[in-house]
Parts: structure tokens; sequence; C-alpha cells
């Protein structure tokens, strides 16, 4: 109820106004002055209101307050007058007297709605930070609420004030009753939602977009709010279905298609996702031909710009990751290098390109690429912005790779945390720690790890106990994870740091933990089997990756493991390269699965296969000590003892992580040759 309109009832006012048009008239001709002499007690409260309400219509507010002043003193019983002034107060700042006499109102009408609604109306005008009136407001608002169970307005006003001040889950109430009350209310809905997500209850907020999806089918805004919501919960095969339901006019929209596509790929339909972009793309190629045609006349059209919209490249960003996926690298490189060539100073497409020659033998383009780009946005005024972080910390990755940690530092270092991207923080300080451990200040890393620091706080603890057992500090790493809470976040989060830390023993119960209650989860499924396995249970995890596989039958990632696992052992060689060569269907070009049926090879004996392999996935990864290892055994196998030892060298340079046991290697071919 708006405090610029008379609080009363329309009723009761009318009866009371006796100033019409004619009225008005009377008084300016001074036609009182031809009436009979008034009464020593002047106007009564009816004519003082109707005369104040006049005179504020016509802005002589001082005038107007005094005559409805006059009518409350005439009739100090009437808790409508009283609004009346409570309402002109507030309209000219007179807080002190407009709270007095919404609260005399309140006094004199306690069970009275409209009067509790005026009153409310006022008080939560003046509140602000004033705790009391915000209390007193709520008080008569319940009254209301008592006596007309279920008013809209109402349950709306409670609503909001609940909501303000923090208390979710009356605010909730009050909405759920709100949307029971009046169901085909969007606003109703709408704030419902708004608070669902809030509060982070986001299955809750799924069931009821779900609902409102079932209802209003051609709400284009409600199911794509819906997928939207289902992709943050994991629910992408839903999401799909949600998608493809859509009535025909919606499933020809952009965003339908758009969405559907991501969720294929969330699905693991790589190809899908790629048709229905291939089909945006043809479509957008389409419409700029047509467009291009419309304006041929033109001369301008001649020397319009080659660069896309906006969105058509975010869909060829989005098709490069795909080839990707498909193991089409080389074309997706391809792609991104003439749409490179096409817009050179682009952050996006110069960040897609970097990550994917970084991936493979070109990381040194990969490096010159981001360097360049940086260079570009530092000229252009933006080298403190967030896209200028990011380009950072893709060239401090790539940096990571060949430990040169004090350049890493340096990049870190610059990269603030940003109000928006909490992201931005958390990976510069991530390669910010692993830098200062890796160039022996693990003690300065721990003590720059600090909650506050504008950094997720969860990011921090989980960091903090990584480097802890790094150093051996088992203890203090636990009571570090012990802050991450007991919810199945949490819990995550500490299998991700003693799988890091390489203690996995420490996150298999863990990791069973997760899985009991997520057991249609793969992601867990694969993690807790390479945990078996480095904790040398072999048994369990042949057991885990073949249920796994069971449930999953195309998840290369899986047939890859469990395939190098029966290598590593030297049993079921032929099962074994089976799944590996099917890792490479699905994945072709993955160098570690190159790897592993070169090393599958070797293992049969068949050692030029196994050099074809191996050669070529030491080419992809230069830098991967296991795969110089395997590298150095099949040329020493073939007797080729120096360049034996020159892998052997790499994987030590490397890394290794079996850095022992190559040093024997090394030993044992060196013995061989001539002295260097």
């Amino acid at each position: 109820m708006s405090l610029s309109s008379v609080v009363a009832p329309r009723a009761v006012l009318l009866g009371r106004a006796i100033l019409g048009s004619a009225l008005a008239l009377w008084l300016a001709a001074g036609a009182i002055q031809a009436q009979p002499a008034p009464q020593a007690s002047g106007p009564t409260a009816s004519e003082a209101l109707a005369i104040g309400k006049a005179l504020a219509a016509e802005g002589e507010y001082r005038e107007a307050i005094a005559q409805l002043r006059l009518a409350v003193e005439r009739e100090p019983a009437d808790a409508y007058l009283r609004l009346e002034l409570a309402g002109l107060a507030y309209r000219l700042g007179r807080a002190d007297e407009a709270v007095e006499q919404a609260r005399e109102a309140r006094r004199l009408s306690p069970d009275d709605p409209d009067v509790l609604a005026g009153v409310a109306d006022v008080l939560l005008g003046l509140a602000g930070e004033r705790e009391e009136l915000l209390v007193e407001a709520q008080q008569a608002l319940e009254r209301r609420l008592e006596l007309v169970p279920d008013e809209p307005q109402t349950l709306h006003s409670l609503g909001r004030l609940h909501h303000s001040r923090g208390d979710f889950a009356r605010a909730e109430e009050m909405y759920r009753r709100l949307l029971a009350a009046v169901p085909e209310s969007r606003a109703a809905g709408s704030q419902l939602l708004n608070l669902l997500l809030q509060r982070g209850k986001k299955d809750e907020a799924a069931a009821l977009l779900r609902e409102q999806v079932a209802e209003t089918p051609d709400a284009l805004d409600v199911r794509l709010s819906l997928a939207d919501l289902l992709s943050e919960l994991e629910e992408h095969a839903e999401a799909v279905t949600l998608l493809r339901d859509a009535p025909a006019e919606q499933a020809k929209h952009p965003e339908v298609t758009r969405r559907l596509a991501f969720e294929l790929y969330r699905t693991g339909d790589v190809a899908g996702a790629a048709g229905l972009i291939d089909e945006l793309l043809a479509q957008a190629d389409r419409d700029a031909a047509s467009s291009a045609g419309a304006s041929s006349a033109g001369a301008s059209s001649a020397g319009a710009s080659a660069e896309p919209s906006r969105l058509v490249l975010q869909l060829r960003l989005f098709r490069a990751l795909l080839l990707e996926e498909q193991g089409r690298g080389a074309e997706a490189v391809a792609d991104l290098e003439r749409l490179h060539a096409t817009m050179p100073g682009d952050p996006e497409v110069g960040l897609s390109l970097a990550r994917l020659l970084a991936e493979g033998e070109r990381s040194a383009e990969a490096e010159r690429l981001l360097r360049d780009l940086l260079a570009r946005l530092e000229r252009a005024g933006d080298g403190e912005t967030p896209t200028a972080g990011r380009v950072r910390l893709e060239l401090a990755q790539i940096l990571s790779q060949e430990r040169d940690w004090q350049a890493v530092l340096a990049l870190a270092d610059v990269v603030k945390p940003v109000a928006g991207e909490p992201g931005l923080g958390t990976a510069a300080m991530l390669l910010r720690t692993d830098a200062l451990v890796g160039l022996g200040r693990a003690e300065e890393a721990l003590a720059a790890l600090q909650p506050g620091s504008g950094v997720a706080t969860e990011a921090v603890h989980a960091k903090r106990a990584e480097v802890l057992l790094e150093l051996g500090r088992d203890v203090e790493a636990g009571e570090e994870l012990a802050r991450l809470g007991e919810g199945s976040e949490a819990v995550r989060r500490a299998a991700d740091v003693y799988q890091r830390a390489g203690r996995h023993e420490r996150a298999v119960p863990l990791l069973e933990r997760l899985l009991g209650a997520e057991p249609e989860s793969t992601d867990l499924r694969f993690r807790l089997a390479a945990a078996y396995e480095r904790t040398g249970q072999h048994p369990r995890a042949v057991d885990a990756f073949q249920e796994l596989l069971r449930r999953q039958p195309d998840f290369h990632m899986a047939l890859n493991y469990l395939g190098y696992m029966w290598a590593e052992k030297g049993e079921n060689l032929a099962d074994a390269r089976r799944l590996v060569e099917r890792a490479l269907e699905l994945d072709p070009g993955n160098p570690a699965y190159i790897d592993s049926l070169g090393w599958i090879y070797f293992r049969q004996g068949d050692h030029r296969l196994a050099l074809e392999q191996l050669q070529r996935a030491a080419r992809l990864l230069p830098r991967d000590g296991t795969v110089q290892e395997h590298l150095g055994d099949v040329l020493r196998a073939l007797g080729n003892a120096a360049e034996a030892r020159t892998a052997y060298e790499r994987a030590l340079a490397a890394g290794d992580d079996n850095a022992e046991q190559v040093q024997r290697k090394l030993r044992e071919v060196e013995r061989g040759l001539p002295r260097r």
C-alpha cells in the first residue's frame, strides 16, 4: 500500500472527504465568509482532513500537516486519521512524528487489517538500520496475516522483510505460502527460486523450476534456467532431455541448441555436440552471407571487418575443443591458428590456441604467443585486467612444467584476486605456492597462505595441508583439513589433497565413503580404482576398473589405466593391448595412451613396434620421465646403448618417479659405452 495515497479504506475516506471540486471553488471564492459565522471550535475532523489533503495536493505541505494535526486533535481515537498524518509526516521527512502516529494508530486499532498494513508501510519506509522499527513492522504484518490468512501482499511483504533481515528460513516459508496462494505468479516463483539458490538449496530450486516448466512449457527463460541449474548439478543427461523436449519453436532457438551441444559434450556425446555446433556455425555463415548480400550495393560492405561476432567466436572456440576431444587435435590447432591470424589480439583465441599448443611439443610456440598477447594487452593499457591475469597464469602454468619457478613466481605475484572472478586469485595462489616450494621456500609459502587474502578459505586450508604433507608435518596437515568441515565437498577436497601429495592410503577411505553416497559417479570410481593401484591393492584396483567399464564401456581413461596396469605386471597382455587400442580409438593421439601401447608391445617382445610408439610418445611428451625411461628401455633392448643413455638422462632431468631405478639402468648402459 503506497504512502502517497490515503491509507484508510476507500469507502471510509470517501465518506469523510467532503471537499469536492465545488467545495474547492467555494473556498477559493470566499464563500466561507458568506456563510454563517463558524463556531469558535473551528472545522470538524472530516473538514480538516479534506482541507489538509487538498493543500497537500497543491504542495502546501506546512499548512496541510497543520490541518491533519487538527483533524487528529478533533478525533484522537480515529486510527485512520493518525495514519493520514503519519503518511504525510513520512513524506515530509518528519520521521519521529510519523513513527509516533503510526504506533498510536496500531494501539487504537490493533486488530484492523488495514490499519496494520498502513502501520507496517510507514515503519518499513522509515526503518533503515533501525532494528526496533523493523521488529514493529514485522509484528504488525504477522498479526495481519493471522487476521487475513495467506493474503498475498502480506506474505510478499513478510517474505521480503525476513529476507532482508537474514532470516532465510522464514522468508522461504512466506514465499512458499505466497506461491501456493498465487500459483500463477511468476514474481513469487522468481523470489522463491532466488532465495533457494542463495541458500545453496539447488536441488529444491531445480524441483521448483521443473514444476514451472511443466506449468508453462512455452516459457523459454524458465527452461533455460533449469538447464543451467541441472548442468551445475552435474545432471547433464536430464538437461539433454529437457532441451530436446522443448516445443518446436523453442527447439530452433540458438540458445537451446548451444546449451544442448554443451550438455551433450558433458554426457560424452562429443560427436552429437560437434554436429549441433556445426549447424549453428553454418546458420551463422548463411546469416552473414544474407546480410552481406543485402548491403552489397553499399561501397562500405567491401571493407567490412572479417572478424566474427562474439557468439560465433565462442562457437568456434567450442568447436576446437570438440575437435580435440575427438582426437583431431591438429585440425583444432589449424582452426585456431586461422582464427588467431584474423584476430591476433583476441585474448580468448590466444589462450585457447596456447593451451592446445602447450599440450603437445609446441610449448615454446605457446609461450611466445602468450608473451605477445600479454604485451598487446599492456600496450593497450589492459595489463592489470582480469584477462591479463588469465594470460599470465596460463604462461606461468607452461613455465611450471619446465620448473622455471622463479619466472612462475614473478608472474603469479602480479595477479591479484578480483571481485567476481574468485578462480583467478585461487589459481595465482596455487601457482605461487608451487613456485615457492619448488624454490625450497616452503615455510615462506605457508606464511603467505592465510585466510582472508581474497582467496576462497577452503582452497587456502587445502593447499596448506598439501604443503604440510610434503614437509612431513602430517598432524598439522590433518588440522588444516579438519577446518574444511564434514560435508561431502569437504571430504572430496581432503581426498584431492591426499592424492596430490601421494598419500593414497589416506585417500582410499575418503573415496570409499564418497562413492558409497554417490555410486553412479564415474569420477569417484576412477579415482578410487587408481588409489587402490597406488597403494598396492592390485586385485581391488582391477575389480574397481572392471566395474567402472561395465557401467561405462567407453571411459577411455579407465581403459588405458587398466591396460597399463596389466602391462606393468606383465599379465593379460592381449587384453591390455585390446583395452589401450580401444582407448586410442576414442581419444586418438593421446600421448599417454600411445606410451601405454608402446609399453605393451615391449612387454610382448615386439621391440620394433614398441620403438615406433614410444618415440612418438616421447616427441609429444618430451618432459615426461616415465615415457623417456620406457624409450630408454626399448632402445637398450635393441642394442642402441648411446641413445638409451640419452633417454635415461632425460628421464632423470624430468624427475622420473623411479629415479633410483633409472640411475641403475644408466650406470649399466654406460659400462658398455666409451667414456665421454
